[in-house]
């Protein structure tokens, strides 16, 4: 399941990406020539896309995984959130370019987050799902926190002396999102298929009662 905890951190990378530099990018003075000088009430609504495509993706994802399994679902999540960071790192000029991004990853991360967890769980013993199920949580968790402190430092490294972030500073920032998805998507054929049967726990040995003895 490597392959799994290796797409989640990926994932994970894409997905806090795209948290930290929406509302950053939209955030920017108009003057720059980029960005929308929204104030971070506005900046939030850029969000919603995302929020309310996560909830609906969400109800839709179990009848889907039934018809067409986790693994190709995975892969179309993940090429889902690559057009997202497509559209954020070369095609991002107009607000509603960014809303349709913002859209998009909420699908793709969805999707992605729920086709993980019947993988891992569908790939493992049952005495193994929870701490297998943690790990990949924590991949995913762990790819957020490296994803979003290489996004701040390409911005940081492409600040001026007045505090703003130029074009190209964006661009590698969002490239970070995009990379990542790209690689998660080629990862998709490595993807393990689910157990032919699910693995029985080991059986314990039986415990005599207290202050009882067994006499053969």
């Amino acid at each position: 399941i490597w392959t799994t905890n290796t797409v989640a951190f990926m994932v994970g990378v894409a997905q806090f990406a795209g948290f930290i530099l929406v509302p950053q990018y939209v955030q920017e003075p108009s003057g720059t020539g980029y960005g929308f000088g929204a104030s971070p009430l506005e900046s939030g609504l850029f969000l919603l896309p995302m929020t309310l495509s996560v909830l609906l993706i969400g109800l839709a994802t179990g009848p889907l995984e039934r018809r067409y399994g986790a693994r190709a679902l995975l892969v179309c999540g993940n090429l889902v959130t690559v057009a997202c960071f497509v559209l954020l790192t070369f095609f991002r000029g107009s607000a509603l370019e960014v809303y349709t991004a913002s859209a998009l990853l909420g699908v793709g991360t969805g999707i992605a987050m729920a086709a993980l967890a019947t993988l891992i769980v569908s790939n493992v013993g049952r005495h193994e799902t929870g701490a297998a199920a943690g790990v990949n949580n924590v991949a995913r968790t762990l790819g957020g926190a490296v994803g979003a402190q290489i996004a701040a430092a390409m911005l940081a490294a492409g600040a001026g002396a007045d505090g703003l972030h130029d074009a190209r500073s964006y661009t590698l920032a969002f490239g970070v999102g995009l990379a990542a998805a790209v690689v998660a998507t080629l990862l998709g054929p490595l993807l393990p298929r689910r157990l032919e049967g699910p693995t029985a726990a080991p059986e314990l040995p039986p415990r005599a009662a207290p202050g009882l003895t067994y006499r053969r």
